[in-house]
């Protein structure tokens, strides 16, 4: 519940008042998931209406790790026939 209301909180901090898609790419401290203590979150709103999120996670805090997920994000919500919107990256 407390990463959802950090997404919503920043989709909605970021919008313009347009339909848009707002990734976000932010550490997370899991210990037990990870022997260095931190993993890092790909989160994807997919739907506002019904707070449909896509959450990925990764050991790697790379340029390349975010736009791996954020391709396979595209291809995800392309089979889900949600239309795409607008991108914002924060």
């Amino acid at each position: 519940r407390l990463l959802l209301n950090f997404i919503l909180t920043k989709q909605q901090q970021h919008s313009d008042g347009e339909k848009q898609q707002t990734q976000l790419w932010f550490p997370v401290c899991l210990p037990r998931f990870h022997s260095s203590g931190f993993v890092n979150i790909y989160a994807l709103l997919l739907d506002e209406r019904t707070n449909v999120c896509l959450l990925l996670l990764s050991s790697m805090n790379s340029t390349e790790q975010f736009q791996l997920f954020s391709s396979a994000a595209t291809k995800i919500r392309s089979e889900l026939n949600i239309p795409p919107t607008k991108e914002n990256i924060i």
